[in-house]
């Protein structure tokens, strides 16, 4: 990835205070947190993804529903609430719902 350009930083931290600055990163991908989480914390959780994310950046969402129940609907509702705009979803297959929404600039 580096050689073509792009940096990439893989970061394990506390879902509701992530140690980066305000609009520090151009994308944020989150796999298998959100279902882990309860509906209020989500939105808690994509709220801080929303604040380390520059204006225009994307969140990708990737959650296996095997081990737990969660639904597109509800990840929508709360990366909506969180303040992301056009949030959809990408796809649903093999037992994995892929969400994208974006920081408004």
């Amino acid at each position: 990835v580096e050689r073509e350009g792009a940096l990439v930083e893989v970061t394990h931290a506390p879902w509701g205070a992530l140690p980066f600055d305000a609009a520090s990163f151009d994308v944020a991908v989150a796999r298998d947190v959100f279902s882990t989480l309860s509906p209020d914390e989500t939105t808690r959780c994509a709220s801080e993804v929303f604040r380390v994310l520059r204006g225009g950046g994307p969140i990708v969402v990737v959650e296996s529903t095997k081990r737990a129940r969660v639904a597109a609907s509800s990840l929508s509702a709360s990366l909506t609430q969180a303040g992301f705009a056009a949030v959809r979803v990408l796809a649903e297959v093999d037992q994995t719902i892929f969400l994208e929404g974006i920081k408004k600039a």
